[in-house]
């Protein structure tokens, strides 16, 4: 499949900048039965079935975006310029990853300055991004960023406006508790806490994982062969809870409904052995997860094999069409589910 492939036209006036309010009123197009209906997302409901269990992403978005300025001291004195940084994920020894706008100028060793108290220091620079080490221990410097940085809202809503405190709140799903994403689970935004109430007085169940997402689910792709693609990593949990409770759903015949990629990518790396197994699943790449819809197109994911039943348990999905990007990777991977078993639901802020 070719990049072109994911074209089309969007104007840019038909692109919401703002949720509506609640939530759950935002459109629902939904693919059943080889048809197409156009709803809301708040009559959810009328597509499910007692039993149902709704896999949702609680991870919590942080505000990656600072704005800072590098320090340079040369034989020409110390000079400075502004640059922009997005967090992207930490390692291990707790520097983090990050990309920087402009990112030519930047060099190894300079300091960039965020305010009086946060500074950070150039350890490394490639095609990945920078990686910095900030001056702040860990709380401190999470406190600092939550007073300083902005939500990392996505290109083509940050092409039109910047963030503001409103997106603090809109930008983050109503069960977000595990900090760590630099993008939402944009499928999950569109719950509200009386509809979560109505699904689960009807009998509709949840489980929650864990999946921080990284900036290669809104980066654009910029090679012409999709396949060739490569993708940012990705930190996951499935705790014990939630495994054991959609092995039960399973065994009772239930279906299981991961909302959004997110949790799709997630319960699918965890279940590779044909059953899902809890775990961390750390710096598990996204690529695995794309290659196999980029790979089998003609016959679509379609749920986990189960190798010692040698049954298959199909996935209904949930996923988000908010991704007005043109050629984002998000778009790329929603377009292979044309073909999916069971409905497809289609949720997006884009009056179209």
């Amino acid at each position: 499949m070719k990049l072109s492939d994911f074209d089309f036209e969007l104007p840019n006036e038909l692109i919401a900048l703002r949720p509506v309010n609640p939530r759950s009123s935002s459109k629902l197009l939904v693919s059943k039965d080889d048809k197409i209906i156009d709803d809301q997302f708040l009559n959810l409901l009328k597509y499910l079935k007692k039993g149902d269990r709704l896999v949702l992403n609680d991870t919590k978005v942080i505000p990656a975006k600072l704005h800072g300025k590098r320090i340079r001291h040369s034989d020409n004195g110390r000079t400075t310029a502004n640059i922009g940084i997005n967090l992207l994920s930490t390692n291990n020894d707790g520097h983090w990853l990050a990309l920087a706008k402009p990112a030519k100028r930047v060099n190894v060793g300079e300091i960039i300055n965020f305010d009086n108290e946060l500074t950070a220091k150039v350890l490394d620079k490639s095609s990945n991004g920078l990686v910095l080490q900030f001056n702040l221990s860990e709380e401190i410097f999470d406190q600092k960023l939550k007073e300083i940085g902005t939500m990392p809202l996505p290109p083509y809503i940050a092409s039109q406006r910047l963030p503001d405190k409103l997106d603090d709140n809109d930008y983050q799903t109503v069960f977000a508790e595990k900090s760590g994403s630099v993008a939402a689970p944009t499928a999950s935004l569109h719950f509200d806490d009386v509809l979560l109430k109505q699904l689960n007085d009807f009998g509709i169940k949840t489980s929650k994982v864990t999946l921080h997402v990284g900036a290669g689910t809104f980066l654009p792709v910029k090679v012409d062969n999709i396949a060739d693609h490569k993708m940012h990593s990705e930190w996951g949990e499935v705790n014990n809870i939630a495994a054991s409770e959609i092995a039960k759903t399973k065994s009772e015949g239930g279906r299981i409904i991961p909302v959004g990629t997110t949790a799709l990518r997630l319960i699918e790396t965890a279940a590779k052995s044909g059953k899902i197994n809890a775990g961390k699943l750390s710096n598990r790449k996204q690529i695995s997860f794309f290659h196999i819809f980029i790979s089998n197109m003609s016959k679509c994911f379609r749920g986990y094999f189960d190798r010692a039943s040698g049954n298959r348990y199909p996935f209904s999905l949930i996923f988000t069409a908010n991704s007005n990007h043109l050629r984002a990777t998000l778009l790329c991977k929603m377009g292979q589910f044309v073909a999916h078993d069971e409905a497809a639901f289609c949720t997006g802020f884009a009056r179209i």
